[in-house]
């Protein structure tokens, strides 16, 4: 709330505004796209979704125009493993040789590769877009998909067991990019190159 103060004080013409399509989306239908319903099941969600309409309100009575990114599950180097990331807490056990537990079994997630959600993000900037974009890889990926495929790169000997699943965590996520795409946006980098890339910087800059 405060930058958006301050971009109505100062006269900004536009902001970016980095918002959740993973955790928003309620619709039991996908792919979901922008006009997906939204019921978020968290705090964090609910956070995203009010700056969003606080930013529906700003254009209306302050002119202050907004492009909104509906991020999916974003990875990539230098992402923390202290918290959330699947893949970054998945790659720092790995390396360390310990288990990979996955809470559930049966979730999906759609994960999405930090280089193609900065151009995105250039993107969105340079063309002046207006309005709401979904940024993911439009593929679903089983979670123990992911740890095998972390395994197998890493090169240790980690045994990927289970736990009860988590409440309130999504089952599955999947967004629908095509209207970024009809935007100039390039097809996402494939999950498995985005994954190779990911293991390779946290094999040399993690001890």
């Amino acid at each position: 709330l405060n930058v958006i103060e301050n971009c109505i004080k100062y006269k900004v013409k536009r902001i970016i505004f980095s918002s959740t399509g993973g955790a928003l989306y309620s619709d039991p239908i996908l792919p979901w796209n922008e006009n997906s319903e939204t019921k978020p099941a968290s705090p964090y969600a609910l956070s995203k979704l009010t700056v969003e309409n606080y930013l529906r309100i700003c254009e209306k009575q302050y002119g202050l125009k907004s492009t909104i990114l509906r991020y999916a599950n974003v990875f990539g180097p230098r992402q923390s493993f202290n918290g959330y990331g699947v893949v970054a807490i998945f790659i720092n056990k790995a390396l360390k040789g310990e288990d990979l537990t996955i809470f559930g079994g049966e979730q999906s997630r759609d994960l999405v590769y930090i280089d193609s959600v900065v151009e995105a993000n250039l993107l969105v900037l340079d063309a002046q877009l207006d309005g709401i974009y979904n940024v993911g890889s439009s593929i679903e990926i089983n979670i123990r998909s992911i740890a095998e495929k972390i395994v197998a790169l890493t090169g240790n000997k980690s045994m990927i067991t289970f736990s009860s699943p988590i409440d309130g965590e999504l089952l599955r996520t999947n967004l629908d990019c095509e209207k970024l795409l009809s935007e100039g946006w390039r097809d996402p980098i494939s999950f498995d190159e985005g994954l190779k890339k990911t293991v390779e910087w946290f094999k040399e800059n993690t001890r």
